[in-house]
């Protein structure tokens, strides 16, 4: 404890630091446990009404940032607001980004958007906290509350309470339903009109990304390599319709990325995490929730690895993946791939022979798209020889179940 002397010489402690203990048979990694701890603690030193949380490896880089959040929670058009988030940025980013790292399309384009939506979701970190949100009464309760002079004991709800390996979400769904809202630094006002839209985007995204992917990274290749068409031959009046909405996804996608002050380059690296990540983290992670429910295991979670590696780095400062992780990742996106080139070498081979282009176009070009956009993929299974190329045994694995 790191203290000053006031003028009745009682020790006034402007630091404390609050560590709970670590028992094998309890999950302490849980940065919300650590939170109810400190929440206690400091609610009996200063009882500040409000608090700012981030996490171990993070700072407040503006010092500004603390006006910026008051400007929000003591507008009095806004008594209702719980938290201000602001944005994560991080330092020593590679210049293509490659694994989405500034978590660019959340902090840029997501977050904004939902400020019409009673706030942004809680992101865990960087975010100014009303205190009184937490107590576990509503916002007509906290407000009765303050107006009677009534006190009530603090029983503070955090989602570590809820058993979720996301407790940052789960609190902030937990204090919407109870009527507090939240603010960004690009509020101009909040309109409620909806509450469980955003979060519905937000949680169920990874479901609706693995099944759209499988799909259409698997059926029309399965289709082609048997010489089945699925969509509108090029010479028919329908085929114009597919030819707008899949530009007009990209154009979409095109305009976020240069809003948010990227080049024409960051499109196709976003492209590319989003078909690796849908077909692997955002499928197990799926996976792993509906086993959850069927009581089959209990849902898993490891901290964030903060250490680094000289040649992981020198790979990542170079714009090429690592492809050093477990097999089980590996083999669903290389599967896919060697799926893809199977079907785009049967099918061109088909239309060179049978002349078959104007049915199988579609798919041919499909297959074409995901190649490109997933050529790091190909370069770390056939002409890559550093240590982050793609095992061997990991393509036979998935040669074999592709076929």
């Amino acid at each position: 404890v790191i203290g000053t002397k006031c003028n009745d010489e009682v020790d006034v402690p402007l630091l404390v630091y609050v560590s709970r203990e670590e028992k094998p048979s309890y999950p302490h990694h849980f940065k919300a446990g650590a939170l109810i701890v400190l929440i206690r603690v400091s609610g009996l030193i200063s009882n500040s009404p409000y608090m700012l949380v981030l996490d171990c490896d993070h700072y407040c880089n503006d010092p500004t940032s603390a006006r910026q959040a008051m400007c929000f929670h003591f507008d009095p058009k806004h008594q209702k607001k719980k938290f201000v988030q602001f944005p994560q940025r991080f330092h020593n980013i590679s210049k293509h980004d490659i694994y989405d790292t500034r978590i660019r399309g959340t902090f840029a384009a997501l977050w904004p958007g939902m400020d019409g939506l009673r706030g942004p979701i809680l992101s865990g970190t960087g975010f100014y906290m009303k205190r009184e949100s937490l107590y576990g009464s509503s916002i007509k309760g906290a407000m009765k509350d303050k107006q009677s002079g009534v006190k009530r004991q603090v029983r503070t709800q955090i989602g570590f309470m809820y058993n979720s390996v996301v407790e940052d979400v789960i609190t902030g769904f937990v204090l919407h339903c109870k009527g507090w809202i939240s603010g960004t630094r690009w509020s101009s006002g909040l309109t409620d009109i909806g509450l469980s839209s955003c979060y519905a985007e937000i949680c169920l995204y990874p479901l609706f990304y693995c099944l759209s992917l499988w799909g259409i990274g698997t059926i029309p290749q399965v289709c082609l390599l048997n010489g089945i068409p699925l969509y509108p031959q090029a010479s028919s009046p329908l085929f114009f319709v597919f030819l707008f909405i899949f530009p007009s996804a990209l154009f979409k996608h095109l305009y976020e990325v240069l809003r948010t002050g990227d080049s024409v380059g960051t499109l196709v690296y976003d492209q590319r995490l989003w078909m690796m990540k849908s077909v692997s983290v955002h499928t197990f992670g799926c996976l792993d929730s509906i086993m959850k429910r069927l009581g089959v295991r209990e849902a898993s979670f490891l901290p964030t690895n903060k250490a680094t590696d000289d040649e992981k780095t020198k790979l990542y400062q170079m714009g090429k993946f690592d492809f050093q992780t477990p097999t089980v990742l590996l083999v669903p996106m290389v599967s896919v791939i060697i799926l893809n080139l199977t079907s785009f070498a049967v099918g061109m081979t088909r239309i060179m022979v049978a002349g078959s282009w104007d049915k199988m176009f579609v798919q041919l070009l499909l297959a074409c798209y995901i190649l490109t956009m997933n050529y790091a993929i190909i370069e770390g299974m056939m002409i890559r020889q550093d240590k982050g190329r793609i095992a061997s045994p990991v393509i036979l694995l998935s040669t074999l179940l592709s076929t």
